[in-house]
C-alpha cells in the first residue's frame, strides 16, 4: 500500500493469494492514487487475553515449556526440533527437544525438522481438547511439513497441564497434535505423469489444448515436472525451467485427486492449488483427469 513492496512479486512468491475472479484484481490500479498521509496511527494494541480465562497460545507454550523442563526424559526420547507457525494473528514457536531437558520458546530459535502450521484459534482449540488434530489435518487446517513422521512423537502433549495457560483447561485431557497418517508408500506423481506421457503420445491433438510449457511442482514428497505442449505431441519430463509460462504448485495427494477427476478450480479456491504466471493455465488442467 505504501509502495515498498511490489504486488506482482508478492503474488508470484505466494505471499499474496487471489481467489475467485482473479482477473478482476487487475482493476485495482486506482489504489496507487490513494492519499496515505492520514494513514499513520499508533500501533494496534496487543490482543487481549481470551475472554473467560480461556487458554491462549502463549500460555499453552509456556505450559509445554514447564512440562518438558520437568520431564527431561521426553527430550531424551524424542530428539527432534518442532516449529509451530500460527496465523491470525501470526506467531512462531519453537519446541526444541533435541537435547534434554527441552524448551518451548517464541520465534525460530533453532532449525526445525518438523513444522506444523495452523491458525492460532485452531491451535488453542486443539490444545484444549475442543478440536481434533486428525480432523484438522485431514481438512487442511493443520499442515505438517518436513519430517512428517516426527509429529507422531508429540503424544506427550496430552499430559501438559493447561491450568495456568490463560485459564482453566477443560476437564477432558487436551488432544495431542497427533500423528499424521503415514504418507503413501508410493507417491502418485510418477504414475500420473507416466500416464500423461502416454496420453499425449496417443492423442497428439491435446498439445493444442494446452499450448504452453507448464511446470508442475509437487510436494509431500517433492518433485518437479515439465509438461511441454508448445509442439505436438506434447512431452512430459522431470525437471524445471525458467521458460515455463506458468507454474502449478500442489501436494502429491491433490495431484492424485485431479487425476481422479477433481476440479482444479475447486482445489484453487480452497488454497490447495496455486498457479504462478499465466493463471489461465489452471482452466486447462482437465487433461489430467482420468489418469488414475
Amino acid at each position: 500500500a505504501s509502495g515498498q513492496a511490489d504486488a506482482m512479486k508478492l503474488f508470484s512468491t505466494g505471499k499474496l493469494k487471489i481467489s475467485g475472479d482473479v482477473m478482476a484484481s487487475q482493476k485495482l490500479g486506482f489504489l496507487k492514487d490513494v492519499d496515505l498521509k492520514g494513514a499513520a496511527a499508533a500501533p494496534a494494541p496487543a490482543a487481549a487475553p481470551a475472554a473467560g480465562g480461556a487458554p491462549t497460545s502463549a500460555g499453552v507454550f509456556a505450559a509445554i515449556g514447564r512440562h518438558v523442563a520437568s520431564h527431561p526424559e521426553i527430550a531424551a526420547k524424542v530428539k527432534k526440533v518442532f516449529q509451530f507457525r500460527l496465523s491470525e494473528p501470526e506467531s512462531v514457536w519453537t519446541l526444541d527437544l533435541q537435547n534434554a531437558p527441552g524448551t518451548a520458546v517464541a520465534g525460530e530459535a533453532a532449525p526445525a525438522q518438523c513444522t506444523l502450521a495452523m491458525t492460532d484459534a485452531d491451535f488453542v482449540a486443539m490444545a484444549s481438547g475442543k478440536a481434533d488434530a486428525m480432523k484438522l489435518f485431514s481438512t487442511g487446517k493443520l499442515k505438517i511439513s518436513g519430517d512428517v513422521m516426527a509429529s507422531q512423537k508429540l503424544g506427550f502433549l496430552k499430559d501438559v497441564d493447561l491450568k495456568s495457560a490463560g485459564g482453566a483447561a477443560p476437564a477432558s485431557a487436551p488432544a495431542a497434535p497427533a500423528a499424521a497418517p503415514k504418507p503413501a508408500a508410493e507417491p502418485a506423481a510418477p504414475k500420473v505423469f507416466a500416464a500423461l506421457g502416454r496420453r499425449f503420445a496417443e492423442a497428439p491433438a491435446l498439445a493444442a489444448e494446452l499450448g504452453a510449457l507448464v511446470q508442475i511442482k509437487v510436494s509431500e514428497p517433492d518433485g518437479r515436472w515439465l509438461v511441454d505442449a508448445r509442439t505436438s505431441p506434447a512431452t512430459v519430463a522431470e525437471g524445471a525451467s525458467a521458460e515455463a509460462a506458468a507454474t502449478v504448485t500442489l501436494r502429491d495427494a491433490d495431484l492424485a485427486e485431479l487425476a481422479r477427476g477433481a476440479s482444479a478450480q475447486s482445489l484453487f479456491q480452497r488454497g490447495r492449488l496455486r498457479v504462478d504466471g499465466d493463471v489461465r493455465v489452471a482452466h486447462r488442467l482437465g487433461f489430467l483427469k482420468g489418469l488414475l
